[in-house]
């Protein structure tokens, strides 16, 4: 088991002796306590906990609670993390008439800064150009995301296009150093075939290489790195393989945004936030630089001479270029443009980044935006009565609503600008706090009671595998509760079982499987052909609205929602199949009604018994909705709007030579 802990002693220990002694922590202990965690021991996690809990546990001691509330601005602020912004928001208005705070909020926000032109000059090009070519003549992409098999080729100098691949899905392009050949990642319609392919630019001549992965980029000694996702480690393993076939060698496992020098004999890769250049025959490592706060999104530049990188090192997100040939870590990078970061998960083609030995450096910035919304219903006719309120403000990409059991606080699962992890709010959408980060972020989100939420641990402490978790909203502790057999998983209180769907899915005769938390011991539900993890298990435990997918091409595919019992005999089909997706989301209290999603028509209501259905409300039918939760009490439901969008930015001139001239310029 793990736990915060505070003066040296598990933090729940503390909490007890307190309890015993019939007193209770007052805001100003809590506040001493926070500021020890962050100026002396550097327990940033644990004092932003601190500070969180005096803002929504002591909101009547203003002066404390002012204070603790500017104390987060500042560490957000070292972080990059655009919550600082809205600390100071909310500090400004919450306590106008708490000084000095109220007016060092307001100081602060007049100097947010603004966004800084480039240093090299920028430079417009489509956003759906996937990979331009080392040499600068060719870029590939997609037409239209629905024939994402379909690759064409433009020859930038004249404007022709032509189509280079067609067939299957086609992703992940990488160009060969002299811009003659293309390795790509090939999967067929019907999944049986996934492996690497390279074809020839001049002929459109094909060779298969057999072995399955997700090229990233093409080495100058003829190899091909790609990777496959682990997600054990959160992340992947990362792997070399002679273009001209043989067995790939692993070189690296960690997380996703790692890359290789064009000469094949480093790496880059994140450790703690931070940039590190690993040396692959000697396995030393060297810090990109010696700057403060968080860096990722990267990539090496042809020659290998320079690495660019987004980071935060002066409180806002910003590109920085490094050179790599003159010496690390180095101390002053150089700043090439301020920008806001992504909203939350990668929204965007990770390969649509790329930069030509000319000096055409481009990025895609996607947004992925999405908020908890509240809709309150009339509990005997499962109908809203009123328009959808939104709830989230703090971070730009929030998911998975779970109610707890009294209806006072949900826990939702939050990303925003490289931070993922775990939240609590009130019902009411009031005092949004973090309880804890996590890279990856795997719904669903159960409570276990109105003060522990159960959560799948991807990342726990060395020698710990993968399992369930709950953690305590008030004191932050860590309990195990059992080993997670796979990623997906449900709780089902009325059994204390949880559910696993067991394997990869959808396939022919997934397994879903129910652990008791009780004995341990372990059944077989069910065995559903193309069983999906989305389920949704009824109040008294009796029975489970699950999905299931028909047919085998990926155009033909459809999926039906059907109910079973809780030990797997069949109850019959809620939803016949259709091309949308039919995700079940959560049931009424008393067990009549079920919200579910379809597709595009977003979160519908469904009478379980009659079969008869409805839209939530007519603002959440546009395509961007999707169900989230219903209260123990019958009268609200939680919904998710979820938007994406992305943008490119570009220069030219980016060369080793004007990097070097324009840091001596400094």
């Amino acid at each position: 088991m793990s736990m915060q802990r505070i003066g040296g002693l598990p933090a729940s220990l503390v909490l007890a002796a307190v309890v015993v002694l019939g007193q209770k922590p007052t805001a100003e202990a809590l506040f001493r306590e926070a500021l020890v965690k962050e100026r002396a021991e550097g327990s940033l996690r644990e004092a932003i906990f601190l500070y969180e809990r005096i803002i929504v546990d002591f909101p009547n001691d203003r002066r404390i609670a002012a204070q603790a509330m500017y104390q987060l601005s500042l560490i957000y602020e070292k972080q990059g993390d655009p919550r600082a912004k809205r600390m100071l928001t909310r500090l400004s208005r919450e306590y106008a008439d708490v000084e000095p705070f109220a007016t060092r909020a307001r100081e602060g926000l007049a100097q947010q800064s603004a966004e800084s032109p480039s240093v090299f000059p920028e430079v417009s090009l489509p956003l759906d150009y996937d990979r331009g070519s080392p040499d600068g003549r060719f870029v590939v992409y997609h037409k239209d995301a629905s024939k994402s098999g379909v690759l064409y080729l433009k020859e930038l100098a004249t404007g022709l296009e032509r189509v280079l691949v067609d067939g299957g899905y086609v992703m992940h392009p990488a160009w060969s150093p002299d811009s003659t050949r293309l390795a790509y990642g090939f999967s067929s319609l019907d999944q049986k075939i996934r492996e690497i392919r390279i074809v020839q630019v001049s002929s459109g001549e094909t060779v298969k290489l057999g072995i399955r992965g997700w090229p990233i980029t093409w080495t100058d000694s003829d190899e091909i790195f790609f990777y496959l996702p682990n997600y054990g480690v959160d992340g992947a393993d990362f792997f070399l393989v002679p273009v001209a076939g043989g067995t790939p060698r692993k070189v690296h496992t960690g997380e996703f945004s790692t890359a290789i020098t064009p000469d094949g004999a480093r790496l880059i890769a994140r450790k703690s936030e931070k940039l590190f250049l690993i040396d692959l025959a000697t396995g030393d490592s060297q810090a990109i630089t010696t700057s403060a706060g968080s860096e990722y999104g990267f990539m090496i530049s042809p020659d290998s001479r320079l690495v660019i990188f987004k980071a935060n090192p002066e409180g806002h997100w910003a590109f920085y270029i490094a050179p790599l040939d003159e010496g690390l870590p180095v101390k002053s990078p150089l700043k090439v443009k301020v920008v806001e970061a992504e909203g939350g998960p990668a929204a965007g083609r990770p390969w649509r980044k790329w930069w030509t030995r000319d000096g055409t450096l481009t990025f895609p910035l996607g947004r992925s935006l999405a908020n908890i919304y509240r809709v309150d219903v009339d509990p005997k006719s499962g109908r809203a009565v009123d328009t959808p309120l939104r709830l989230t403000q703090d971070t730009g990409y929030n998911n998975r609503p779970a109610i707890s059991p009294d209806g006072k606080r949900v826990a939702y699962w939050y990303a925003h600008q490289g931070k993922f992890g775990l939240a609590v709010m009130d019902s009411g959408g009031a005092n949004e706090r973090p309880l804890l980060e996590q890279l990856l972020n795997v719904p669903p989100l159960y409570w276990r009671s109105p003060e522990e939420i159960m959560f799948l641990n991807t990342k726990p402490k060395e020698g710990n595998k993968r399992a369930v978790y709950t953690v305590n909203v008030n004191i932050g502790a860590l309990e195990r509760v059992a080993e997670a057999e796979g990623l997906y998983w449900h709780y089902v209180p009325g059994r204390n079982e949880i559910l696993q769907v067991v394997g990869d899915y959808p396939k022919p005769a997934t397994v879903l499987k129910a652990l008791s938390l009780t004995d341990g011991k372990q059944r077989v539900v069910a065995t559903v052909d193309a069983l999906w993890p989305h389920m949704a298990i009824s109040p008294d435990g009796k029975r489970i609205a699950y999905m299931a997918s028909r047919g085998q091409i990926a155009a033909q595919l459809s999926s039906e929602m059907a109910l079973m019992s809780i030990n797997g005999e069949p109850l019959g089909t809620l939803v016949s199949a259709q091309q949308e997706l039919i995700t079940p989301n959560a049931w009424s209290p008393n067990g009549k009604y079920l919200l579910y999603t379809l597709g595009k028509a977003g979160p519908r209501v469904m009478n379980v018994e009659t079969r008869e259905s409805w839209p939530i409300h007519r603002e959440t039918a546009d395509g961007n909705w999707q169900g989230g939760n219903w209260s123990p009490d019958g009268t609200f439901i939680l919904l998710v709007k979820a938007t994406q969008t992305e943008e490119r930015v570009a220069w030219s001139g980016v060369t080793a030579e004007a990097v070097a001239r324009l840091m001596e310029e400094r």
